[in-house]
């Protein structure tokens, strides 16, 4: 039932980065899981060329052995831990936001 959550979430990257949401990796995804745990993409990695095995799993504050996760968990864990309701969080960073005229 996790993979299958999982692949479903990854879905969901794969159509923000088509709809250019996340470019150049900048952004991130998280999606909260029934267990109480979330799944976030990794940092420093393309999210364009995310696999489902890239994405990190944190429950307890605790990352997958071996992974990193993206410098933001800390804060998405505090929204999935505050709001109940929010099941899915996503960053996106477009790279024309920071330019000035």
């Amino acid at each position: 039932m996790l993979i299958r959550l999982q692949s479903l979430r990854f879905a969901y990257i794969r159509r923000a980065c088509r709809q250019h949401l996340f470019t150049s990796a900048q952004g991130t995804y998280s999606a909260s899981l029934s267990d109480g745990s979330f799944i976030i993409t990794p940092a420093d990695k393309d999210s364009e060329w995310l696999e489902v095995q890239d994405l990190v799993r944190i429950k307890d504050g605790r990352c997958e052995e071996g992974k990193v996760p993206d410098s933001t968990a800390y804060f998405h864990g505090l929204v999935y831990s505050r709001r109940h309701d929010i099941k899915s969080v996503t960053c996106s960073l477009p790279p024309n936001m920071g330019r000035l005229p």
